[in-house]
């Protein structure tokens, strides 16, 4: 059944590439929709991108460095290394073993922040519970920082969020946190997911005022400006 679906497709690509042809030249067009070579190049063809599509998906994340540069004088923030991750999705084929590559990598960076924008894990928390306590090896000098993302609303959510936080993660819900280096000061904010509503969860706040609670006299960390 598979492989019949399989070379449906594989002419459904043919014939729509005869048809485009066909508009500009009959010879060509009707040449493409009977040739039974081309059929067999297109199945050879797509065969190896869906393969390769798949290794790709099972590999490890490599790791891109990008350098960001900030207004203002932060000299105390010269160097700051963040680790930026977001839809791992970790689930049945992207197991415990593949995520432990992912955190030996996370750590050879020796970050001082890591920060994870949602859809960190499929499933429910009981699926995950095994793969998930990986994540506990991560190791950053001013915390783990995650905000959900919509794959977690669709379960229990507030068993996400504290199956997180039992991880070591500090999750973002409308909030935000300040770094302090002498006077300098560098501001987390995370918010919700647009599909949080849908799930009688807060909708996203863009935090207007997260930015000013960088000022001296700001507290260490709060919750989103009145």
């Amino acid at each position: 059944m598979s492989r019949t679906v399989d070379r449906c497709g594989h002419l459904l690509v043919r014939d729509a590439l005869g048809l485009v042809v066909l508009t500009f030249s009959r010879r060509a067009g009707g040449f493409i929709l009977g040739n039974g070579w081309l059929a067999f190049a297109l199945i050879v063809t797509c065969t190896g991108l869906a393969l390769a599509g798949v290794r790709e998906a099972v590999s490890a994340p490599r790791v891109r460095q990008v350098e960001v540069v900030l207004p203002g004088p932060a000299a105390e923030f010269e160097g700051y290394r963040m680790v930026h991750l977001s839809d791992l999705h970790v689930s049945r084929p992207l197991t415990r073993s593949w995520l432990d590559e992912v955190v030996r990598a996370v750590n050879a960076q020796r970050p001082d922040a890591v920060l994870i924008s949602g859809d960190l894990m499929d499933g429910t928390p009981e699926a995950r519970a095994r793969d998930s306590l990986v994540l506990g090896d991560l190791r950053a000098r001013d915390g783990l920082f995650a905000v959900p993302g919509n794959h977690n609303y669709f379960g229990d959510f507030e068993e996400w969020l504290s199956s997180l936080r039992k991880l070591g993660f500090d999750v973002l819900l409308n909030e935000h946190r300040i770094i302090r280096r002498g006077d300098a000061r560098l501001v987390f904010a995370g918010v919700t997911d647009p599909v949080a509503p849908s799930r009688r969860q807060p909708e996203p706040d863009v935090l207007r005022g997260c930015p000013g609670a960088a000022a001296p006299d700001a507290p260490d960390e709060g919750k989103k400006p009145a």
